[in-house]
């Protein structure tokens, strides 16, 4: 779980399906108000819900190891209430791909670093 304030910048704000398939996420369509949810903007959704403590990792009965990156998945889910309204959002991720989105921005962090 990282600060908001640290690195945010550094996730493109490219509608998710447009963004590169290095992030990982570019297939994933969440349940959210958001007509085009950027990549930066579901990573704030899954990193309140690590917050706000609701995250679930779903491991099909029997499975294979080597079957394990591309049938486990996390759910993540976060809500807000503002003024009355209630803001939901949803979505399930493999995790080959919650793998890839780490790695990448790990990277990431540490180009920042080490460019600073």
């Amino acid at each position: 779980l990282y600060a908001k304030e640290n690195w945010f910048d550094l996730i493109t704000n490219k509608p998710i399906e447009n963004s590169p398939g290095v992030w990982g996420l570019k297939n994933y369509q969440p349940i959210c108000p958001e007509k085009r949810p950027t990549l930066r903007y579901v990573i704030n959704r899954i990193r309140n819900s690590l917050g706000h403590g609701y995250a679930k990792i779903k491991v099909p009965k029997n499975i294979k190891k080597i079957e394990m990156f591309d049938k486990i998945t996390f759910e993540f889910k976060d809500e807000k209430k503002m003024r009355g309204k209630k803001d939901s959002f949803q979505i399930t991720i493999k995790m080959v791909d919650l793998n890839k989105f780490i790695k990448k921005f790990q990277s990431e962090i540490h180009n920042y670093v080490r460019n600073k």
